[in-house]
């Protein structure tokens, strides 16, 4: 499971080529390294795998309405993996931020997955796009969400 606040703006760089790929580009770029303990003591109480690989940094990068490139890339590539270990990729989506959905809509097609869509100012309706299925459905509490 994936919990986000808005669009993906971090990944993991594994080598300082890449670093320093994203440096010569952008080079107000923002790196940190994960806290070693606090990851091991996740993956200990939630029995979770986490990536951990001591030389990782993490690449932080929030473009307005946009994603980075490095950032899409690996997000693709993490997308991938799940679908080949049979995860399914759904979305739960609270914003009417149209670059943001149209990003959500766009990965939920390309992994045919599903987009839970919440309108904040009515979050009794759920707007469910299945691209799997290609449906489109209203679910409400006054149908009791069936």
């Amino acid at each position: 499971m994936l919990i986000t606040d808005g669009q993906p703006s971090a990944c993991f760089v594994d080598t300082e080529h890449q670093k320093n790929k994203i440096l010569s580009e952008k080079p107000y770029s923002n790196f940190y390294v994960p806290s070693e303990s606090l990851l091991s003591k996740i993956k200990q109480e939630r029995n979770i795998k986490i990536h951990n690989d001591k030389n990782s940094l993490v690449y932080l990068c929030y473009k307005y309405k946009k994603v980075d490139p490095k950032v899409h890339e690996q997000t693709l590539a993490e997308a991938k993996k799940c679908r080949r270990e049979n995860i399914d990729i759904d979305t739960i989506v609270i914003s009417e931020e149209t670059e943001l959905l149209t990003y959500v809509q766009d990965l939920e097609k390309e992994f045919s997955g599903r987009t839970y869509h919440i309108n904040q100012n009515n979050m009794d309706k759920v707007l469910v796009i299945d691209y799997l299925f290609n449906t489109k459905k209203i679910l409400s509490s006054k149908n009791n969400w069936n």
